[in-house]
């Protein structure tokens, strides 16, 4: 059974369910995406997501900031990319290899000046995928956003007994 799309801005109003995301550039990675940009396939809103940490690692269950970019970031982002490197959709983890050091230099340049066009993070997310199922949301302020330094216990969680030993 296939649940029905939901729009991004109705993740702070409820929790568990399927992702909205449809589209994914992962510009970090460890075992998983750590960084890049997410677009919403009802709305087309660009957030920037951050991981923040990793409730199970065995279960790969991770905590997300995402921050509003404006909209055209994303494909913004492929332009620059594309001549280079060939998007693979619907989650497109770029290869980091350009024919020079200067493509590469323009590249890194491209993407800073794209983050920092970001806002503050207005949500937090609980996932295994970021384009799968959502498990948990909560809104975040800009303020409580740099003050918070336990992420699993800020979402009500409890980390798993492999990542506390």
């Amino acid at each position: 059974m296939t649940e029905q799309a939901r729009c991004c801005r109705e993740l702070t109003g409820s929790s568990k369910g399927a992702s909205p995301f449809d589209r994914a550039i992962v510009l970090g990675w460890y075992d998983g995406p750590t960084e890049g940009l997410v677009r919403c396939g009802t709305c087309n809103r660009v957030d920037r997501f951050v991981m923040l940490d990793s409730v199970d690692e065995d279960r790969e269950v991770r905590i997300f900031s995402m921050a509003p970019l404006p909209a055209d970031s994303m494909d913004r982002l492929e332009e620059v990319l594309a001549p280079f490197l060939t998007p693979t959709w619907p989650m497109w983890v770029p290869l980091w290899r350009f024919p020079s050091e200067a493509d590469r230099i323009r590249a890194d340049r491209a993407v800073d000046a794209l983050m920092v066009r970001g806002e503050a993070p207005e949500f937090v997310l609980t996932t295994s995928g970021l384009l799968d199922e959502i498990s948990d949301v909560k809104v975040v302020s800009g303020n409580e956003a740099g003050q918070v330094h336990d992420w699993v216990s800020w979402m009500g969680l409890v980390r798993s007994s492999s990542e506390n030993a």
